[in-house]
């Protein structure tokens, strides 16, 4: 039963991994087939490993997110050391 769900995940599941979002995929696959959490979790993790694509995609993902971040420290870094010269600066 495992063996036939693994080999054709909905196509809804495909595209949340394909998205970087895991957590989502889990839970489209538990309403898609009316399992529990823990099978959903490795079906959803013997489908990654078996498409490293997906992995990658995931590290893709968080390396633009991280950017977002950095960028917007730099930023906030910015608007307090002009609201520093404007201000207190004599």
């Amino acid at each position: 039963m495992t063996e036939e769900k693994g080999r054709d995940l909905p196509s809804s599941v495909v595209s949340a991994l394909s998205q970087g979002k895991k957590i989502e995929a889990i839970k489209l696959l538990r309403e898609a087939y009316g399992i529990g959490l823990k099978e959903a979790k490795d079906l959803v993790d013997e489908y990654e490993e078996s498409r490293p694509e997906l992995s990658m995609g995931l590290a893709d993902s968080q390396r633009v997110s991280t950017r977002g971040i950095f960028n917007w420290i730099v930023v906030l870094a910015v608007a307090l050391l002009a609201c520093y010269w404007w201000f207190i600066r004599e």
